[in-house]
């Protein structure tokens, strides 16, 4: 499997470049589109709070992705104290929360 876009991702809360009522366009660290839309319509029931949490979600991927990775890491280092682990897991948590909830 190759890598994912790198990030950070957002998505575009005014639709740049598609047509407005498609949805919510997932963009690239540049601005540049992913190619992927999260549909605003209520074509599935959906209201339009809980498209834009998908989205913020969707966005959110690569950093919850690595903030997984450094947790990996602080827990298998050697030299790392429980402590240090402990500390790194909950900001790492947090950072990944944060985002996913529509933080920056």
């Amino acid at each position: 499997m190759s890598g994912h876009t790198p990030g950070p991702w957002k998505f575009d809360r005014d639709n740049y470049g598609v047509t407005s009522r498609a949805g919510y366009s997932l963009l690239n660290s540049r601005g540049d589109t992913l190619g992927v839309t999260v549909h605003k319509t209520d074509v599935f029931g959906q209201i339009i709070a809980e498209t834009e949490a998908n989205a913020c979600l969707i966005a959110a991927a690569p950093l919850m992705l690595a903030e997984l990775k450094r947790i990996k890491e602080m827990t298998t280092a050697p030299d790392v104290s429980p402590e240090e682990a402990l500390t790194a897991i909950y900001l790492a948590s947090l950072a990944a929360i944060r985002a996913a909830e529509g933080g920056e």
